[in-house]
């Protein structure tokens, strides 16, 4: 009875400790997620179809509070991470708009992120850094006091 007592009470707690590692999320610092859109644009009154795959990477930086320095738990502080975002630019009916787009920035704790259709192209916006590419000519920055919020490359698909 005694070994069937201690074989019963050891498995309850493999379960509780198992259960709650598989629950816990983000223990990295990293994330990682897919975003798929559709959209279309007019050229010379045709309008052609494109899709937009952004795969987006976000890496956590660890920063503390400096009261904390020194102590055994330590409070942990709201810093930016770092995103990149691969922006996969593909049109069935013409492969010279196929694009890929590197996106980097530093993204805040609390800031949004929209990728949105223009009449030429689309454009992303984040808190109100935009960066608009216009299809068939290439990435435009609109004018903002932070010139350098968007680290951006641009590759031609290879077929």
């Amino acid at each position: 009875m005694k070994n069937l007592k201690t074989i019963v009470t050891s498995l309850l707690l493999l379960g509780v400790f198992t259960s709650q590692a598989q629950t816990k999320e983000n223990l990295d610092g990293k994330l990682s997620k897919v975003t798929k859109k559709t959209f279309t644009f007019d050229k010379n009154g045709a309008k052609i179809g494109y899709d937009v795959t952004i795969q987006e990477r976000r890496e956590y930086l660890m920063k503390f509070d400096e009261a904390d320095k020194g102590k055994i738990d330590q409070n942990r502080k709201d810093a930016p991470a770092m995103v990149t975002k691969l922006i996969t630019v593909k049109s069935d009916i013409d492969s010279t708009y196929n694009r890929f787009i590197v996106l980097s920035y530093r993204k805040e704790p609390h800031d949004s992120f929209e990728l949105v259709s223009t009449g030429k192209g689309f454009a992303v916006n984040v808190d109100n850094n935009t960066m608009e590419y216009i299809m068939g000519e290439g990435i435009y920055y609109a004018p903002t006091q932070d010139g350098d919020f968007f680290f951006v490359e641009e590759f031609d698909m290879i077929q």
